[in-house]
């Protein structure tokens, strides 16, 4: 019998490379247009704006009805302490520092979200914007058809939106609940027999001076870091890049965010066409 042979698979040879004739190549997708990133763009932006609109109004009655929920504890334990005889106020002060802890931490989750807001609005009119470009030589008359442009764009941080009109009761809670925090704190500690902090105040009157000065610190607080991150100023700078960056001016925009702080303040100064945002 002839031995078997060692049948061994045929060496397998690449292929040789397709030769550059110079002939364009298939792009990878051709259905990935510009147009389409931009509406999904806008839709996101759109979205998001209405997404915070929704959870600024959820946080707002999750807050008020946490902070409800407090207040009846404090009544319900004064109201235990006098049929006790025991002293409530060390478990009360625990319960309006966490109240004002608590009201600090919505208060910058409100913040947060008012920037968000800004942030989608902007987007969607810079959109607008580069549409209106493109197309204003084919209809000539297509500026007129948007109301609400990059130049006429509501202000931002005004006392009479809805956004300040959120804020201001969780800063003033927060403030309060510190205030009386360090009220009834420095009562205890002069209970307590320890050392008058202010000299020129007798025991009586001391508690309500730490009180005054602990509400005064929180709203200074708060009131800086709500024109650190929600700046008039601020967000003139981000639309002139916006603006810049699409070759157009801001005009009316640029006026009303330069108005003087009494224009600012009073709300019956702002123009009829800016909605309360």
């Amino acid at each position: 019998m002839l031995p078997q042979e060692n049948k061994r698979p045929p060496k397998e040879h690449p292929l040789p490379p397709a030769p550059d004739d110079g002939a364009p190549r298939p792009r990878l997708d051709a259905s990935l247009r510009v147009e389409n990133i931009l509406l999904k763009e806008f839709d996101y932006a759109g979205l998001t704006a209405y997404q915070v609109y929704e959870n600024r109004e959820r946080i707002f009655n999750f807050y008020f009805t946490i902070m409800g929920a407090l207040l009846s504890g404090l009544g319900a334990l004064y109201q235990l302490s006098r049929n006790t005889d025991t002293d409530w106020r060390p478990l009360a002060v625990g319960l309006l520092i966490a109240g004002g802890l608590l009201s600090a931490i919505f208060f910058v989750r409100l913040i947060h979200l008012r920037r968000s807001l800004r942030e989608s609005i902007i987007t969607t009119y810079v959109i607008k914007e580069f549409y209106i470009q493109q197309f204003v030589e084919a209809i000539p008359n297509i500026e007129q058809a948007f109301r609400w442009r990059l130049a006429t764009i509501p202000s931002g941080e005004r006392p009479s939106s809805d956004t300040s009109f959120v804020l201001y009761p969780i800063a003033v809670l927060c403030s309060l609940a510190f205030g009386v925090a360090g009220l009834i704190g420095d009562q205890l500690r002069l209970d307590a027999h320890g050392p008058t902090l202010l000299t020129t105040l007798s025991a009586a009157h001391e508690p309500w001076a730490v009180a005054a000065l602990a509400v005064a610190i929180v709203a200074f607080i708060e009131w800086a870091f709500y024109h650190s991150k929600l700046s008039a100023q601020g967000e003139l700078k981000t639309l002139e890049q916006q603006a810049r960056r699409l070759g157009i001016t801001l005009g009316e925009a640029n006026q009303r965010q330069s108005k003087g702080l009494l224009g600012r303040v009073l709300p019956w100064s702002q123009a009829p066409h800016e909605d309360l945002r």
